[in-house]
């Protein structure tokens, strides 16, 4: 029976605070500053959003891990 509450069986997903920043190609001085700031525990997911070269691999994740302890991850454009 149905009494219009909610379905606990189909819980909301959880709600997560994005905060974008971007940057040209020399602002990786200025993200790390930035991320060396940032406290690791504001519930907050960054996107940052560079422009880099496809030309040339990039170590930016790894630049941006030094500078925090939050997760870093790198995506790349093209499918899936």
């Amino acid at each position: 029976m149905n009494d219009g509450s909610e379905d606990s069986r189909d819980p909301k997903p959880p709600f997560v605070p994005v905060c974008g920043i971007g940057a040209s190609a020399g602002g990786v001085a200025t993200l790390q500053n930035l991320f060396r700031l940032i406290p690791d525990d504001l519930d907050l997911a960054y996107v940052v959003i560079l422009h880099l070269s496809p030309d040339y691999p990039s170590a930016l994740s790894e630049i941006i891990s030094a500078c925090t302890r939050m997760p870093v991850l790198q995506v790349e454009d093209g499918p899936t």
